[in-house]
């Protein structure tokens, strides 16, 4: 099940996805029909699986990944869709300069 807002054919707002089960699966935000700001996903454990921030419908800020478990698997930095670097060690605090 979806729960989004369109407006003159396009998404705006907030957009909730759902599991058949009823746990929230995604969730994201959206300008214009772009994504917009903090899109997560979910395992239908519930855990967090992903989070990207979004600009203008592309990658901007950091993009986290998590392995079921709870384990941070990834983390990289974006600006304006360009990647600006992996993040190897996934404990370090590196700011995401994303100018």
């Amino acid at each position: 099940m979806t729960e989004a807002t369109i407006r003159n054919g396009v998404l705006e707002g907030p957009s909730e996805r759902y599991y058949e089960s009823g746990v929230k699966m995604s969730e994201a935000k959206y300008k214009s029909g772009m994504l917009d700001g903090t899109s997560m996903s979910f395992y239908e454990s519930g855990n967090k699986q992903a989070q990207a921030d979004y600009r203008n419908g592309l990658l901007h800020g950091w993009s986290l990944s998590w392995s079921e478990a709870g384990a941070l698997k990834s983390k990289a930095c974006f600006s304006s869709g360009r990647l600006i670097y992996e993040n190897t060690r996934l404990d370090s605090e590196k700011e995401c300069n994303r100018e």
